[in-house]
């Protein structure tokens, strides 16, 4: 089947299908006044598996593709395209993570606090018994082997076997810290040939099992031992990347691994509380309480949000039996009762986001587990810490201590459980800690604070309750800077000192520039010096300074592309692993990965001495794409408020020359988000985003406030009802208004594109004005916020909550002026005929004014999407239909160019990122958005850009 010509009569196609409503609509009301009437909310409570949902969703799935059927040879090729970078991503994908593990096991690698926007490495690195990199994905222990418990662990691949074999020995009395003399004794496939080995785990023998058992695979995820030497925690899913897994507890004995308790589901995450073997009086500390010698296994369950203590008596008092589970006298004297055979809740996110788990050294020898609860923005908003001796259901939360679990309501009396280091009373704040010898060190910023600032303080204990705990501040951003990340040298040995601090650090921050219209960053790296510290660790508990103080080093800038987003870093200091003193002893090598629109994964190595850096690929790059064929520009557009809106903007050269030959305007389609503060979101490298490019679209990102690109402060000034009103939908706004008056592209080649929360962004952009842009692509779109908080008192971050005040008739009624669902007849209708822009949205275009009519749309929703349900997109659309039915315009194609807006809606089984994974599906957007904005639709675009072997000259064949 070939495209249509430009004369060619159209094909038939069949009529948009209508949902009816089951009944009356129903009144939503908020405070004892209505807000507004809703004829689809049955909706939601029918959910994906009603026969008549179902069939009408397979209707119009039909009807978009008989919409784009003429298109089917340009979505054959893009189909085709994003198929083979899938691919090609996969693999590369593998080989970078093993790199990456490579990198993270070297000698002196040490990851950061975290990376604002998501990305925690600390939590794994930090997280094993042994500290720093006790496991490793694919390589357990190592064939050196780590010194836990008094006990060396390593981990072999014996010859002719496909996975690991863990293994133990003891240590030599004299001998606890790390050596490869201790090892496998012997290399790759020794094994249990080293004096007094024993087998502690065979990953054959479980995938064996696994695989009689029926199960569609194995994967042993993490093999925690014990400080204590009796038991490993076995962290097992059925296959490799996120998704479920279970926890089992296995007691070790001569006679191999006996399970003891589980399995538990968990999301992976676990924790140690208690000391380690011969650790002297630090046994004798609040563990105790629950008799002597008991053992507390946290970990994170399957919710994410909870993180759960799970007690296990003293290894030596149980008998040789197998036990599947944990009860009798595995439930800490609660004779297996079921709720602690589940494990005590002692931690929940507030934000019911995620939970984050942790072990790391604290002290003098000592081990400290920590607990944060994760903010939307993937930043952490509290942090709590379990010191050495600590007892985990002591001192617990507010909101876990009023019921549930067992003795989870157990206040535990102060200073014997968690200890605040960071509340959650501010709910712009962010935090990221981290702990060294006897200090913990913390980058907190907030909305008084955006760039924020590095505070330190001695590291509490059980015995003081943290009643000690005071934060000093060490160094403050300063104008024009964010602090992004801190870095700290590996731990220091034993028998450092209680007081012990590290020598120096390294700080990663985004300093504001002068290009781009004033609000342009860059990335420099800031070498720290720590000075003052001493063994006492300072008069911090007579209400004293700590006596450590911080000094930074001459910037160093990071050659990164502009508008890049930052993935990973992992930093090899210099000097020796306690910082190398007051001198510095050099300040090492810097690893970053980042991506950009048009730079597919990379790792940039910096020599921060000398300033000399290389680049490598990191894996996702398209087969055959070419970065040099790329450009990309930056802008600054004025906001109605005064505010300068960041907008990144990306294309391919030879495209755009080939479309330009051709007599084609170029078309440009602006992304945004603005919410959460993500900004990683927003301009990393995509497939599709480089597809459209190599079709000759612009591809740009508008950075509006509400989205974290700019850091907090940003973040803050876009949150809430009216806030998101004014600022986020007028940055939105004020950027396509900018791209058109700029001659970036006409109003009519102009589309926008937003996923999940940025549904409503660009959907309430679009029912303010809907002649803002000829096109929109709303993927899993949430497009009634209002709904869950008036009708289930659903609260978030972003609005606030009706249960708690922080949402109240007045937001209601903010949200409800702009929020897409409640103004859908605007938006199915359009500006008025004849109507023209006012006069200041008309100024800002350029004089053209916006468009007339409603603008097309794509909307794509997932049937068992878990963060945004099907019925937002469903019921808007069916809204939308019925109004267009109603008005004469529906959609129907009747001619080479649809004489009335195309209204589009899919939907796919799976989660909410199922359309990230379907080649096909961002082949059809694809082909819809060049139907919209090329003149002569999709068979115009493809005969400019040649067919066949000419692709190739356009930097991805």
């Amino acid at each position: 089947m070939h495209e249509r010509a430009a004369g060619d009569p159209p094909s038939p196609t069949p009529r948009p299908p209508l949902l009816e409503p089951r009944g009356p609509p129903e009144t939503v009301a908020f405070g004892g006044a209505p807000l507004y009437e809703d004829p689809f909310a049955w909706l939601e409570a029918c959910g994906a598996r009603d026969a008549g949902v179902l069939a009408h969703l397979s209707a119009e799935n039909r009807y978009a593709a008989a919409v784009l059927a003429h298109t089917k040879p340009l979505q054959a090729r893009a189909e085709g395209l994003l198929s083979e970078a899938a691919a090609a991503a996969a693999l590369a994908d593998a080989a970078a993570a093993a790199a990456a593990a490579e990198d993270a096991a070297a000698d002196g690698a040490a990851p950061p606090d975290a990376l604002s926007g998501g990305v925690h490495l600390a939590a794994e690195a930090a997280g094993g018994a042994g500290g720093g990199g006790v496991w490793q994905p694919g390589r357990g222990f190592g064939a050196a082997g780590v010194a836990v418990g008094g006990h060396m662990y390593w981990s072999v691949r014996p010859a002719g076997l496909l996975r690991l074999v863990h293994y133990r020995r003891p240590l030599a009395p004299t001998g606890t810290a790390r050596s490869a003399g201790e090892g496998a004794g012997g290399g790759e496939g020794a094994g249990g040939g080293a004096s007094g080995a024993a087998v502690v785990f065979d990953e054959n023998e479980a995938a064996a099992a696994a695989a009689a058992a029926g199960r569609g695979g194995y994967e042993l995820r993490r093999l925690e031992p014990s400080p204590r030497g009796g038991r490993v925690a076995a962290v097992e899913a059925e296959g490799p990347g996120p998704g479920p897994a279970t926890l089992r507890v296995l007691r070790l004995s001569g006679g191999g691994a006996v399970a003891e308790a589980g399995p538990l589901a968990t999301a992976g995450p676990v924790a140690w509380a208690c000391p380690e073997a011969g650790t002297g009086g630090r046994e004798n500390g609040g563990l105790e309480g629950k008799g002597q010698g008991v053992e507390q296994l946290l970990f994170l369950d399957a919710s994410e949000c909870c993180v759960r203590a799970l007690a296990l008596p003293p290894a030596q008092h149980r008998s040789g039996s197998s036990n599947s589970g944990s009860g009798g006298d595995g439930a800490s004297g609660k004779g297996g009762a079921e709720a602690e055979a589940a494990g005590v809740p002692v931690y929940s996110d507030p934000f019911r986001v995620r939970a984050r788990l942790w072990r790391g050294p604290l002290g003098a020898d000592g081990w400290a587990v920590f607990v944060a609860g994760v903010a939307p923005d993937g930043c952490d908003c509290e942090v709590r810490c379990l010191p050495p001796g600590g007892e985990p259901i002591a001192g617990l939360p507010a909101r876990l201590s009023g019921g549930g679990g067992g003795s989870g309501s157990s206040s535990g009396g102060a200073g014997a459980g968690w200890i605040d280091l960071f509340a959650g009373g501010d709910a712009s704040a962010r935090v990221a800690v981290s702990a060294w010898g006897g200090w913990l060190f913390a980058r907190r910023c907030s909305a008084g604070d955006p760039g924020g600032a590095l505070l330190a303080a001695p590291a509490p204990t059980a015995a003081d309750g943290g009643r000690g705990l005071r934060w000093r501040q060490l160094l403050a951003a300063g104008p024009g800077c964010r602090l992004k990340a801190l870095h700290l040298p590996p731990p220091p040995p034993a028998g450092a000192g209680p007081g012990a601090a590290p020598g120096h650090g390294l700080l990663l921050c985004r300093v504001r520039g002068e290009g781009g219209g004033g609000w342009s960053e860059a990335l420099v790296a800031r070498p720290l010096v720590f000075e003052g510290a001493s063994d006492g660790g300072g008069d911090s508990g007579s209400g004293g300074s700590p006596a450590l103080a911080a000094r930074a080093a001459p910037d160093v800038p990071v050659p990164l592309p502009p508008s890049a987003v930052l993935h990973a870093a992992l930093w090899t200091a210099g000097g020796s692993s306690d910082g190398g003193g007051a001198g510095g002893g050099g300040v090492g090598q810097l690893r970053l990965t980042f991506s950009s629109l048009i730079n597919p994964p990379t790792q940039l190595r910096l020599d921060l001495p000398t300033g000399a850096a290389s680049a490598r690929p990191a894996g996702g790059a398209p087969p055959g794409f070419d970065p040099a064929a790329h450009r990309t520009a930056s802008l600054a557009a004025p906001a109605p408020d005064g505010a300068r809106v960041p907008v990144t903007l990306a294309w391919n050269e030879p495209a755009r020359r080939a479309l330009a030959a051709a007599g084609l305007a170029p078309p440009l389609v602006l992304f945004a988000y603005g919410s959460y503060g993500l900004p990683e979101r927003e301009a990393a490298f995509a497939a599709p985003r480089a597809l459209l490019m190599r079709l000759g679209f612009t591809v740009g990102v508008a950075h509006v406030r509400g989205g974290g690109w700019l850091g907090r402060g940003w973040a803050e000034a876009g949150r809430g009802a009216a806030r998101k009103g004014a600022a986020s939908l007028g940055d939105l706004a004020a950027a396509a208004d900018a791209l058109a008056a700029g001659g970036w592209c006409e109003r009519r080649r102009l589309a926008l594109a937003g996923g999940s929360a940025g549904g409503w962004l660009v959907g309430g952009a679009l029912a303010r004005r809907p002649g803002l842009a000829a096109a929109a692509v709303l993927t899993v779109p949430c497009l009634d916020p209002l709904g869950p908080l008036v009708r289930r008192g659903e609260g978030s971050l972003e609005w606030g909550a009706p249960c708690d005040g922080t949402f109240g008739p007045a937001d209601a009624a903010a949200l409800a002026a702009w929020s897409p669902y409640q103004r859908i007849g605007a938006l199915a209708r359009g500006p008025a005929p004849g109507a023209a822009a006012a006069p200041e949205a008309a100024a800002r275009a350029g004089g053209g004014g916006d468009l007339p009519g409603a603008p097309h749309l794509l909307v794509r929703c997932a049937l068992h999407d878990a963060e945004v349900g099907f019925a937002d997109a469903t019921k808007a659309v069916a809204r939308l239909r019925a109004a267009r039915a109603a008005g004469g315009a529906d959609g129907q194609r009747g001619g080479p160019r649809p004489p009335a807006p195309m209204l589009l809606l899919r939907a796919l089984p799976g989660g909410h990122n199922a359309y990230e994974a379907s080649a096909r599906e961002g082949a059809l957007a694809a082909a819809f958005l060049a139907e919209a904005l090329v003149e002569g639709g999709a068979g115009a675009l493809g005969r400019a850009l040649g067919a066949g072997d000419d692709w190739a000259r356009l930097g991805w064949p």
